[in-house]
């Protein structure tokens, strides 16, 4: 099977149905390559392998080995600790940038990136985002190729760590008024909305750095001082070898900054952050 990453088409071969179903579940937003593939992944079972391993081929190929268990039930799973490694190799080798975040979508074509460490309130954010009827780019990994942003995963992932810090949310009867389409799959919740995902954005007109502050009031501030912006940038954008960085900054450093500490007012009501982020770009 051939799939479209950003800028590139990869061919994955696999030797089990099983992995092939996993694939195409996680990348089926994804459009099919008609195209010849840039580059190739092998799949390999491994019965002894603890931890996911993938290297370079002699043919060049990108082998991706696995375990059994991780095709127990565990979509995300394997996503994170398979799947996810050897793509994320696959698009710094092919001159695509990896930022950890999530990317909204605005009706006027511009975009928000959401970066900060996990619990920030990037998935929340995009999850009130997607409620207030606002296109999403997407969320976890996103890769940067030729001046647009891709998604690298379209599917919205809030785990259970992250629901406790919504009382009112909690349990799918709660869940639907405010996030419709969510349902539960295995451990995580996850949030369909193939209707409002965007194939692809240009680079974003704003980068907020959040962080949780629940016993405070929600506030912002500009991050002007260009070595303030390279720090706080490199902490949370996740880049996976130096030249990735670079050319991830080098893109982004121009883009304004502004660091934000999410309060209770705005996690007690998340259609809040809809109103809030939008009036960064004004």
């Amino acid at each position: 099977m051939k799939v479209r990453i950003g800028a590139v088409v990869v061919e994955f071969l696999c030797d089990r149905e099983e992995i092939r179903d996993h694939i195409s579940h996680l990348l089926r937003y994804h459009k099919a390559g008609a195209e010849a593939a840039a580059c190739t992944v092998r799949f390999q079972l491994d019965e002894t392998l603890e931890r996911n391993q993938s290297a370079l081929d002699g043919q060049g190929a990108y082998l991706c080995r696995y375990a059994p268990n991780f095709l127990e039930n565990a979509t995300q799973r394997f996503y994170y600790r398979v799947l996810f490694p050897v793509l994320q190799r696959v698009c710094c080798d092919r001159a695509q940038m990896m930022v950890h975040g999530s990317l909204l979508g605005l009706e006027d074509g511009n975009s928000i990136l959401l970066m900060g460490p996990s619990g920030g309130g990037k998935s929340t954010c995009a999850a009130a985002w997607l409620n207030g009827g606002m296109p999403l780019m997407g969320d976890d990994t996103i890769c940067i190729a030729g001046g647009r942003c891709y998604p690298l995963k379209r599917e919205l992932h809030i785990g259970e760590d992250s629901l406790a810090k919504f009382p009112r949310l909690k349990g799918t009867r709660h869940l639907e008024p405010y996030m419709p389409g969510y349902r539960k799959l295995g451990y995580d919740w996850i949030a369909l909305y193939p209707e409002l995902v965007l194939e692809a954005a240009p680079l974003p007109g704003c980068i907020a750095v959040t962080a949780v502050r629940p016993d405070s009031r929600t506030s912002s501030r500009a991050l002007t001082d260009p070595e303030q912006k390279r720090a706080v940038f490199q902490e949370n954008a996740s880049a996976y070898t130096p030249a990735s960085f670079a050319r991830a900054w080098e893109e982004l450093g121009r883009i304004p900054f502004v660091e934000i500490a999410w309060g209770r007012d705005i996690w007690e009501y998340p259609g809040m952050h809809v109103g809030y982020l939008k009036n960064l770009l004004r």
